[in-house]
């Protein structure tokens, strides 16, 4: 098989394969993302209550 064949069986595959492996990493970016802002938001809450609660 010659280089030129392969290049054209295996350009789209890779290709596709390079679409989809970027869409899981933005994917993955996202719900990191999420996470870490639900936990600040969390943590802003329970700072903010506990110092309201201590009668500061």
């Amino acid at each position: 098989m010659s280089a030129r064949r392969l290049c054209r069986l295996l350009g789209p595959a890779l290709a596709l394969a390079a679409l989809f492996g970027a869409m899981f990493v933005a994917e993955e970016v996202h719900t990191f993302n999420q996470l870490t802002f639900e936990w600040v938001a969390d943590f802003a809450t329970t700072a903010v209550a506990q110092v309201g609660g201590s009668g500061v």
